[in-house]
C-alpha cells in the first residue's frame, strides 16, 4: 500500500524502489513457507497491490507477472468459489469478510481479463465456472450491510432484473468484451482450418445479443443518475463499445461472411468509435488521478480500429490523433498509457516522441 501511495506523488520518487523492493522481499519470503491452508487475504491484496503498481506506474509487462501470482493465488483459495459451501467455508468469517474476499477475487479476474484483452494472453480463470457472487453495492460494503449479489453467469444470461453495483457491471461489460476477443480470435483459426465453418455467425448473434442488452442498461443508468462526468462510467461505456469494434473486426476477418451483416455492424462500429472518440475529450476535464487506471485499454482498442479503417470512414483519422492524442495525456500519470500509446505509433509506422 506505501508503494502505490508513494507512486501517486513525485516528493516521495526517491523512496518507491525501497518501498517496492522491501514488499517484494517479504513476499517472496513469506511464499517460500507458506502452506495451502489458512492464506491470509492481506498477502492476496499486497501482490495484486504490487501488481497494479507494476502495471501503472513501473513496468506493465512485469506488473502483468505479478498479477499471474495473484491468480495462482486465486486457486488456491478457492477465491472463486466463495459461495459455493461444498468447496469453500465462511462460517467464521463476517459477511464483511466475505465481502472482502469477493472484492478482491473480481479484482483480480479483472487483471486477468486485462492482460488477455491487451496481450493476448490465455485466460486463467474461466468465467463460466466462478461460484462467487459479484460485489455488493459500495453503500452496502460500507454500511456492512448483508445483500445476496447476482452470480457473473445470472448477470450475463439478464435472467434476473436486479440492479448491479458500478463494480459488479464493469466485471460483466469486461466479461463480454474478453468473449468478443476469443471471438476474434477463434474467427482467425477458422480461416485457416475450416474456412466453410458459420459458426462464427452463430457466437457473433449471441454475443450481440447480449452486449445489445447491456449498453440499453448502461445507457439507461447514465441517463437517470446523470452519470455522464463518472469516470468510472466513462469506461464502462467505453468497454461496451470497444467490444463493438471487435466483433466487427472479427466480421471483417471472415472471407465468407454475410456483406449484409458485415456492412450493417460496420456502420455500427463507425458510431461506436464516433462515442469512444466524443467520451475521449471528456477525459481532460477529469484529474488524471480520477480517470479509471485501465481507461487507456479501451481508448488502444479503439485507435488501431480508426487505424486500419481510415479509407472506409471520413472521420476516422481526426478520431485517431485525438485519441492518440488522449492516450498520451494519460502517459504522464499511467505507464500502461504510455506503452499502449507508443505500440499505436510503432503499428501506425509514426515517429515516435522520444520524451514518452
Amino acid at each position: 500500500m506505501r508503494t502505490l501511495a508513494a507512486s501517486m506523488g513525485s516528493q516521495f520518487t526517491a523512496t518507491i524502489p525501497m518501498l517496492h523492493s522491501q514488499t517484494s522481499g517479504m513476499l517472496d519470503a513469506w511464499d517460500r513457507n507458506m502452506s495451502d491452508v489458512g492464506i491470509p487475504i492481506d498477502i492476496v491484496q499486497a501482490q495484486l497491490l504490487l501488481a497494479v503498481y507494476g502495471i501503472l506506474k513501473d513496468d506493465p509487462r512485469k506488473g502483468w507477472s505479478n498479477a499471474g501470482r495473484c491468480v495462482q493465488l486465486v486457486h488456491r483459495m478457492k477465491l472463486d468459489q466463495i459461495d459455493c459451501p461444498s468447496t469453500w467455508q465462511s462460517c467464521q468469517l463476517s459477511k464483511v469478510e466475505v465481502e472482502e474476499r469477493r472484492r478482491t477475487f473480481w479484482a483480480v479476474y479483472a487483471l486477468d481479463r486485462y492482460a488477455n484483452i491487451v496481450y493476448g494472453l490465455p485466460l486463467s480463470l474461466n468465467d463460466r465456472m466462478i461460484l462467487t457472487r459479484l460485489p455488493a453495492t459500495e453503500a452496502a460494503f460500507r454500511g456492512q450491510t448483508a445483500i445476496t449479489s447476482e452470480f457473473l453467469a445470472s448477470a450475463m444470461s439478464q435472467k434476473t432484473k436486479q440492479p448491479l453495483s458500478t463494480y459488479a457491471k464493469s466485471m460483466v461489460i469486461v466479461t463480454i468484451l474478453s468473449r468478443c476477443v476469443a471471438h476474434r480470435n477463434q474467427c482467425n483459426v477458422e480461416r485457416i482450418t475450416d474456412p466453410t465453418s458459420q459458426e462464427f455467425l452463430t457466437r457473433h448473434c449471441e454475443l450481440d445479443k447480449i452486449l445489445t442488452e447491456e449498453i440499453k442498461t448502461i445507457l439507461s443508468c447514465v441517463s437517470t443518475d446523470n452519470e455522464h462526468y463518472n469516470p468510472t462510467y466513462v469506461f464502462i461505456e467505453m468497454l461496451a463499445e470497444a467490444a463493438i469494434l471487435v466483433l466487427s473486426t472479427a466480421l471483417s476477418s471472415v472471407p465468407e461472411g454475410p456483406r449484409d451483416v458485415c456492412q450493417t455492424y460496420n456502420n455500427r462500429a463507425f458510431k461506436a468509435a464516433e462515442r469512444i472518440h466524443n467520451q475521449a475529450q471528456i477525459l481532460s476535464q477529469f484529474c488524471l488521478f480520477k480517470v479509471h487506471p485501465f481507461t487507456p485499454i479501451a481508448l488502444f482498442i479503439c485507435a488501431e480500429f480508426t487505424r486500419t479503417h481510415k479509407t472506409l470512414n471520413g472521420e476516422a483519422t481526426e478520431q485517431f490523433m485525438d485519441i492518440s492524442s488522449s492516450l498520451r495525456y494519460l502517459a504522464s500519470a499511467n505507464r500502461l498509457a504510455g506503452m499502449l500509446h507508443l505500440q499505436l505509433q510503432q503499428n501506425a509506422g509514426n515517429h515516435v516522441d522520444p520524451g514518452l
